[in-house]
C-alpha cells in the first residue's frame, strides 16, 4: 500500500510543476554561453589543441551526471527505478518525442527481455544509491530531448520511493 502512494504522490507531481506553492530544484544543463564555448570547441577540433571529443574530464563528469538522474515507472503495476538516459533512448529509438509508460524499464510488466536477477540488482543498487544520494529522482521531462531542465523530487519522497523499492526486492531475493 506504500508503494502505491508513493508512486501516486510521484505521479501527481507532475501536474503541479507550474504550481506557485510547489517548490523543487532543478537540474539546468549550462549556461548558453558554457553552450556556445562547447560548440566552438566541437567545431573547430584539430590534433592536440583540445582533447580528444568525449574524453574531457568536464565531459565524463557530465555524463556520470546524466546517468544519476532516476525515474519511477510510470506504469502503476510496475513501479521501478529507471535510469532516464535508458528511457529516453528506447523513446528515441521508437520515434516518439515524448515518454511513454513502461520506457527504459526492464521488468516482467515492461519489458520482453526480462532478466530477473540482473534487475533485482539493478533495482537495489539503484534504490541504495537514491539513499546514500549518488542518484537523484527526477520528474519526466516533456520531451525526450537531451539538455533540458530537470525538477528534482523531494528527497523525503525520493528516500520513499527508495526505501520502498528496497524492500520489495530485497524481500523477493531472500524467498
Amino acid at each position: 500500500m506504500a508503494e502505491q502512494q508513493v508512486h501516486q504522490e510521484y505521479l501527481a507531481l507532475h501536474d503541479r510543476v507550474d504550481d506557485a506553492d510547489t517548490d523543487l530544484d532543478t537540474i539546468q544543463c549550462g549556461t548558453l554561453e558554457q553552450r556556445a564555448v562547447w560548440a566552438a570547441r566541437r567545431a573547430c577540433f584539430w590534433y592536440g589543441r583540445y582533447p580528444r571529443p568525449g574524453t574531457a574530464e568536464t565531459t565524463k563528469a557530465a555524463l556520470r551526471a546524466a546517468h544519476a538522474q532516476t525515474l519511477l515507472c510510470r506504469v502503476p503495476e510496475c513501479r521501478a527505478l529507471v535510469d532516464l538516459q535508458s528511457a529516453r533512448r528506447v523513446a528515441q529509438a521508437a520515434g516518439r518525442r515524448s515518454f511513454q509508460p513502461g520506457d527504459g524499464c526492464s521488468s516482467r510488466c515492461c519489458s520482453r527481455k526480462h532478466w530477473k536477477s540482473r534487475f533485482r540488482q539493478q533495482q537495489l543498487k539503484m534504490a541504495t544509491a537514491l539513499r546514500d544520494g549518488s542518484r537523484v529522482l527526477v520528474l519526466y521531462p516533456e520531451s525526450t530531448k537531451g539538455r533540458v531542465e530537470l525538477q528534482i523530487v523531494p528527497v523525503t519522497l525520493a528516500a520513499a520511493a527508495a526505501e520502498t523499492v528496497a524492500l520489495v526486492y530485497s524481500y523477493h531475493t531472500r524467498v
